[in-house]
């Protein structure tokens, strides 16, 4: 109620969907929706329990401001997960104690230290010196072949949904253009980014946009012109698009100009913090210089993530607002419904930085959105991926493989999922040390059940019945003389 009253914007299809609430008993509520919501448990009821007695009173104060809002320590510490933080010093470390009190039961480890180590190379070394258990950040792939030599470390490989993306205005020139936006995806050799760049690590972009996914593979439109290569990397197709809409090198200076002679140099920005999207900026701009009869021009722009984080998302005729970016976006994998929360035209500039406006497209993912039958609703989902393939907003490049390594000579139990890491809240409960292996799985002491009629009678009846069966035998041999 608190949520709706409010309308916090990331509830916002809370505070749309449901009526009104009511206190059943002590463990009970009803909720009453005005619409049908098929992500509604999803959505909301997996979310933590949040305790009135400890927020109402700050949420409640006339100058609370959820956006600026920093808890205390005695805030941070009520909560309901396996682990409680004790300590919090910024910039070094967060200390976290066993829950007691975790309805699963305490967990097996005393404490966690997370330590702050803003370098990936220095948290690889700290990992292969003991000195951290798990890793946390991005590997680069160059370090795995050590990695996987270290007996002492283990290596989980999951496959990620997050979707790298060249992102585009569309509503500014040229990527206001469909087929200039065909064009382009002409340009790009999504194979060899994953090869040259994350080394096999990693799958190419579907033009569907919806990732592969071996979780709720129902979602995924297998549909050839929704895949890889539904614009296959064809420098010569590119060209031929551009011809043929008036994007043509017209002074002879090697770079094509537009329909009505306009100067084409539009900007590619990567976050400099990560060197594999960098170069594929680079990739891109170097393909587009080698279009037959003229390349497109383009320039990368090389800017920390705060200035380009904040021109991915102006508003699309600010002159701050950039041409086009590399940017990784999280599609979930559960719903699709993050579609409609991405891509629907209502959310521009933000997630919907790509000024994407497609009616049908907007029908299509409200539609899904509330339709109940699972297969109809895959039917929706898939047609929404064709229209993504046709428009193409934006090129998906890659999905990575994330490596996750870990040590494995103190603790076990690590928790290894299919598109996580293995430091997760699951690993948090069931990791141990492996010198308390016997001790934590040591079978109960139990009495022996009395024994059954079998097990105790069994030898003398097998003898007795071997016995019988001799005499018989003997009597027929004696019979048979006779």
């Amino acid at each position: 109620e608190h949520c709706i009253d409010v309308q916090y914007p990331r509830w916002s299809d809370l505070w749309t969907a449901v009526n009104r609430t009511e206190v059943v008993d002590d463990y009970t509520i009803k909720m009453y929706l005005n619409i049908p919501y098929p992500d509604f448990l999803i959505e909301v009821l997996t979310y933590p329990i949040v305790p009135k007695h400890i927020w109402e009173p700050i949420v409640t104060q006339s100058d609370f401001d959820p956006l600026t809002y920093k808890p205390p320590m005695e805030v941070l510490q009520v909560g309901n997960g396996p682990f409680k933080i004790v300590e919090n010093v910024p910039g070094q470390y967060a200390k976290y104690v066993a829950n007691e009190n975790f309805f699963k039961g305490r967990p097996f480890v005393d404490e966690l230290l997370m330590p702050v180590i803003t370098s990936p190379d220095a948290m690889l070394l700290a990992l292969q010196k003991g000195e951290i258990d798990v890793f946390t950040w991005v590997v680069p792939v160059e370090a795995v072949p050590s990695l996987l030599e270290n007996p002492d470390i283990d290596v989980h490989i999951y496959k990620s949904s997050t979707m790298y993306h060249w992102g585009f205005n569309n509503q500014k020139f040229p990527f206001n253009i469909k087929e200039f936006r065909h064009a382009m995806a002409h340009c790009v050799d999504k194979r060899e980014i994953v090869e040259t760049l994350l080394h096999g690590y990693g799958r190419p972009g579907r033009f569907g946009v919806y990732p592969p996914t071996e979780m709720f593979p129902q979602w995924l439109n297998p549909d050839p012109k929704c895949g890889v290569d539904a614009y296959e990397f064809n420098l010569s197709k590119a060209a031929e698009i551009l011809d043929s809409i008036g994007f043509v090198d017209r002074d002879g200076d090697g770079w094509r100009e537009g329909p009505n002679g306009e100067e084409i140099d539009f900007e590619i920005g990567p976050p400099t913090y990560d060197p594999v999207r960098v170069r594929a900026a680079e990739m891109i701009r170097d393909w587009l210089a080698e279009i037959p009869g003229g390349g497109i021009k383009c320039h990368v722009v090389y800017q920390e993530w705060k200035t380009l984080w904040s021109r991915i998302k102006a508003p699309l005729d600010s002159p701050h607002k950039i041409d086009s970016w590399l940017l990784g976006s999280g599609l979930g994998i559960g719903s699709p419904d993050i579609m409609r929360f991405r891509f629907h035209s209502s959310a521009i500039p933000n997630p919907n930085y790509y000024g994407f406006i497609n009616a049908t497209f907007d029908e299509l993912a409200e539609a899904q959105a509330k339709e109940m039958d699972p297969e109809k609703r895959a039917e929706i989902v898939k047609k929404m991926q064709e229209i993504l393939a046709e428009e193409v907003p934006f090129i998906v490049l890659y999905h990575r493989n994330f490596i996750s390594p870990y040590r494995t000579d103190k603790f076990a139990g690590w928790v290894t999922p299919i598109q996580d890491g293995v430091n997760n809240q699951w690993s948090w409960w069931n990791v141990y040390l492996k010198e308390k292996e016997k001790e934590l799985y040591k079978p109960p002491e139990t009495t022996p059940p009395p024994p059954t009629f079998w097990e105790q009678y069994g030898p003398m009846v097998t003898g007795a019945a071997i016995l019988v069966a001799l005499i018989a035998l003997a009597y027929v041999f004696v019979v048979k003389k006779k």
